[in-house]
């Protein structure tokens, strides 16, 4: 075996890098010697230890003062890019020019603070008590006067995810077009669109308490649960849901189990800023179960469903895809 090649399996083994084979021919050469130290070429003198040592030390690589990534050109370059071009998620603190708060103005003048999204756009929202939100696309969120206070009150229309930071004084509520979720620490996903029939609550972690439009409990969630509200007859349903679903759109995915056409329309039109429509009731009735990848091309997403139907698409003049 050549020095060089010995030097480098030998430093591999004392930094405990060695791959199993690297161990292996390690061990052997050793043991070759009988277990004598003495015998092991090299290592015959205290002259001889020293300059393998040393020989041993002048292989290892000099480390290096690690660059941070924001100095870095090619980083500097897209960091410019993005802050220019703008991102399709960022972090948006609720601040007017003053660089008050929103709970802040909201108790001095009782003023509403608004957040809202549009087609293909995400944002996540810091609240001044450290509440974490990710808004969906096509979404409004309403930070409400007196926040703070006694409570901590908002509304919501379109979809949200929300990680509220503890707080057993002040609860956290979320009012949404019939039903009320109070908490006081916990993580949650929301989904209120207009366009739907259902409005839905997934706990990921802790309690959720979920109310009507009279105050009436409709149910205590936890994790791994979802209520789903029927705004027409005013029923609902408690089941059971994949928390992961809960990260689905977040990550740029649209994962659709038993949904609706109107669900399917919806996530399209976040996701791509186009509306689907049919006049084929068997299109209109279906159930659909499919994720879209976030790596999906328009094109491949609404192949991908009339695969799945048997059915054909096309672009109409004012935009919308009819799928016959």
């Amino acid at each position: 075996m050549k020095l060089a090649t010995l030097q480098k399996l030998l430093k591999r083994y004392h930094d405990g890098i060695a791959t199993k084979a690297e161990r292996y021919v390690v061990d052997q050469w050793y043991e070759s010697f009988g277990g004598d130290p003495e015998a092991v070429p090299g290592l015959q003198t205290e002259a001889e230890k020293t300059a393998l040592k040393s020989r041993l030390w002048q292989a290892v690589p000099k480390q290096r003062k690690p660059i941070r990534w924001y100095k870095q050109h090619a980083f500097r370059i897209a960091a410019s890019l993005t802050l220019l071009l703008g991102a399709a998620v960022w972090l948006y603190l609720v601040r007017d020019p003053a660089g008050q708060s929103a709970a802040q103005l909201a108790k001095t003048n009782n003023r509403w603070h608004v957040i809202t999204t549009g087609s293909r756009q995400l944002k996540q929202v810091q609240l001044p008590d450290s509440t974490q939100v990710w808004l969906n696309a096509n979404s409004n969120l309403k930070v409400l006067p007196g926040y703070g206070v006694d409570a901590r009150r908002i509304s919501l229309s379109g979809e949200a995810f929300f990680e509220v930071t503890r707080d057993t004084v002040r609860p956290f509520v979320v009012e949404a077009d019939g039903i009320t979720v109070k908490v006081l620490g916990t993580s949650f996903n929301l989904r209120s669109y207009e366009s739907l029939q259902e409005i839905k609550v997934a706990v990921s972690t802790g309690r959720v308490l979920v109310t009507n439009a009279a105050a009436q409990q409709l149910s205590e969630l936890t994790v791994g649960q979802e209520l789903a509200y029927r705004r027409a007859d005013k029923t609902f349903l408690v089941g059971n849901v994949a928390v992961a679903d809960s990260r689905s759109w977040r990550e740029g995915r649209i994962v659709l189990d038993r949904a609706s056409f109107d669900e399917l329309v919806q996530g399209f039109y976040n996701r791509y800023g186009v509306r689907l429509t049919t006049a084929d009731q068997d299109v209109a009735s279906y159930r659909y179960n499919l994720t879209l990848q976030p790596t999906y091309r328009l094109e491949e997403a609404i192949a991908l469903v009339c695969t799945t139907l048997h059915k054909n698409y096309r672009k109409e003049e004012n935009g919308t895809i009819r799928i016959y």
